[in-house]
């Protein structure tokens, strides 16, 4: 009778290790952990590609056409255009993006793929802008998404925290800013994350 009340008040509080459940998802683990480190404090991931030496088209006409809309959008709202240019110079001055400079911008980078990015603002915070990278964006009938695996399922078990979270008699919550952005990609992976 004991066991099982523990068994109960534990259930769901311990994270299960699933085994991959297909092919694609077992590589992607394998690639995943190949491809972590760890590189002053911070993770560095590799990009999971379903064929390690694929070709991508040059998307580079796609991504300034997109510019060329987006421009249009921001000369029509000031206030847009003011947030947007604040939220690029955001990631430049914090050095998840770089500008390249010179000989750096006709490089011969290999794979290369232009990200066409978009603002979006969410209705209660009006000053705030984030970005969006489209990697969903088809040329040619390709897109990075396309290319690049899923990878394995990482959102935990929802019956588990909703246990966890009951399991003290305080809860604590906390969400790490711009958690996307903590990630470093590796120089041969860098090249197909630009943006114009």
């Amino acid at each position: 009778m004991l066991e099982k009340f523990w068994s109960t008040e534990a259930f769901g509080t311990k994270p299960k290790v699933m085994p991959p459940t297909s092919v694609e998802e077992r590589l992607s683990r394998e690639l995943l952990c190949a491809t972590t480190t760890k590189r002053n404090n911070r993770y560095e991931v590799g990009l999971l590609w379903k064929e390690p030496n694929c070709r991508l088209p040059n998307n580079r006409a796609q991504a300034l056409a997109r510019l060329a809309g987006l421009q249009r959008r921001l000369s029509s709202d000031a206030s847009l255009k003011e947030a947007y240019d604040a939220a690029i110079n955001d990631l430049l001055t914090r050095g998840i993006a770089k500008r390249l400079e010179g000989t750096e911008i006709h490089h011969p980078w290999g794979r290369m793929w232009y990200l066409p990015h978009h603002p979006v603002q969410r209705a209660n915070r009006p000053g705030k802008v984030r970005i969006v990278f489209d990697a969903s964006a088809k040329y040619n009938g390709i897109s990075l998404n396309d290319m690049l695996s899923k990878g394995p399922p990482l959102l935990n078990d929802l019956c588990g925290i909703l246990l966890r979270f009951r399991r003290y008699e305080v809860a604590i919550s906390a969400d790490v800013d711009r958690v996307f952005h903590q990630v470093l990609v590796p120089v041969k992976d860098q090249s197909v994350l630009g943006f114009i």
